[in-house]
Formats: C-alpha cells, structure tokens, sequence
C-alpha cells in the first residue's frame, strides 16, 4: 500500500509550521535579578492563558492530574493513565518529553493520534493562531502551541480526565495553566539548575507551583 502524496506534502507542512514555532526571546543576560526573571515567566503563563480562553479554554472541559518532579514523573503519568483507563475513564496523557515522535503527547487511552486526525488538529489550531495574531497578539511559540493543541484535542475527543507531564520544573512550565484536581510531585533532586536553582528549597518551589487551592497533593517528598 502506497502513502498518498498528498497526504504526505500535507504531513511535511504541517510539521515545517509547527517545528517553525521553536523560537521564543533571549535569555536573560547573566546578572538579571531573579524578579525580573520571575516577572518574564508569569507574563508568558498570563499570554497562554489568554490565547487558551481565546480557544474556548478546552483545558476546563474535563478534569485533569498534573505531574511534576525531578525524576519518576514520565512513568507516573503513564501508569496513572492506565490506572484511570481500567478503571473505565476516557483517559487523555500528555508527556512531556516525549520519548520517540512528538504526538505521543496526544493521546487517548493508550492510542496515539492518527496522522490525519493530528492534521486536522494542526489546521485547526493553526486557523487559531492566525487569528490571534492578527488582532495584534504575541505569536505562541512551539510549548505553547503543543499545550493548547493537546488540551483542545482532548476536549474535542471528550476524554474524562487527562494526565498532564510537567516539561521542566513546574511552576512557570507551559502546562501550568490547569487548575488540577490532584497535582502529583515525585521527587525533588537536583536538576536544571540554571532555571530552577542551586538548592533544594529553590528546585522544591518550583516543583510547588503546581499544587492549586483547593487541589489534593500527593508527593513521595
């Protein structure tokens, strides 16, 4: 069985648009004060925030577990999922990194989403992003475009609850813009340290920022 062409053209674009978004500011210089750097990350949430309300914030339409920490976080969102998935919920993972091909991030109970399926959604949110811009908004970069992608295709697909992998660190990591209902922290050890810090009770603060009010928090800490 041959591939369509068409297809195939249609796949390589939509890949080029979205590999395109890698791009983001420079990084603070050495010797930025650490508020002038909190104060950047806060902004960039608060603009994702804004551009998923402009999607319809398809992040509320289900209920979710957010997963942080140092190491044991990817195999807790998996084994969470399919925990949630025998139990008989509509389960929706995102990982983050993902181990082999980007749309593992977008997945259904244990099912990674269609190629053609991943094009719609591509479009679609591609249409999204146009017009946002056009009226006089910040482009969203690659994270940010993966995030809203991944909540909008989960909200569409109607899962139950979706598992949501921290990228890095957690409190100004792109995925923290979900009210949890549970918020899951596996450890905390020393890594990315240049971002999250050189002790233990700095990483940790980070790691925190994914606990909500009112949201229950389990850790192994």
């Amino acid at each position: 069985m041959h591939a369509d062409p068409d297809a195939v053209l249609h796949y390589r674009e939509a890949e080029t648009y979205v590999n395109g978004l890698i791009f983001g500011p420079p990084s603070p210089p050495p010797g930025t004060p650490p508020e002038e750097i909190r104060a950047r990350a806060v902004a960039r949430l608060e603009r994702l925030r804004e551009f998923l309300a402009f999607c319809g914030n398809p992040q509320r339409r289900y209920r979710s577990i957010h997963v942080g920490g140092t190491s044991g976080k990817g195999s807790t969102t998996a084994l969470l999922g399919r925990l949630l998935q025998a139990a008989g919920y509509r389960t929706g993972v995102h990982t983050s990194p993902y181990l082999q091909v980007a749309t593992e991030k977008l997945a259904i109970n244990g099912e990674i989403v269609a190629a053609s399926r991943y094009l719609q959604l591509v479009d679609g949110m591609r249409s999204k992003v146009e017009r946002w811009v056009a009226a006089g908004h910040e482009r969203p970069n690659y994270g940010e475009f993966w995030v809203a992608m991944t909540f909008q295709y989960f909200a569409e697909e109607q899962v139950d609850v979706a598992v949501i992998e921290v990228g890095a660190g957690g409190r100004f990591d792109v995925t923290n813009v979900i009210e949890p209902d549970v918020a899951v922290i596996t450890s905390i050890g020393y890594d990315h340290m240049v971002t999250l810090g050189n002790t233990l009770p700095e990483i940790a603060w980070h790691k925190a920022g994914i606990i909500k009010p009112g949201s229950v928090a389990a850790t192994t800490v």
